[in-house]
């Protein structure tokens, strides 16, 4: 995808919360993939982040739906 290597290129190849360059990284859409469908390709919505880093945030795979379904369900 050419978000992706355009995002990585901009951030040179580094993560952006622990500054770890190379290795397992990862771009992370800043507002969700799902809900802004409109911002899927901006680069501005984009980050590079490793793994690790990728994995603490609040939207990392599921646990971002289910903070959605209990913010939903809490009210």
């Amino acid at each position: 995808m050419k978000w992706r290597k355009v995002v990585y290129k901009r951030d040179n190849w580094t993560c952006q919360r622990c500054f770890k360059k190379g290795g397992k990284i990862e771009a992370h859409h800043i507002k969700r993939f799902s809900e802004y469908p409109e911002l899927r390709v901006d680069i501005n919505n984009g980050i590079t982040l490793c793994h690790n880093c990728h994995r603490l945030t609040d939207t990392y795979g599921k646990k971002g739906i289910n903070k959605k379904y209990e913010n939903i369900h809490s009210a």
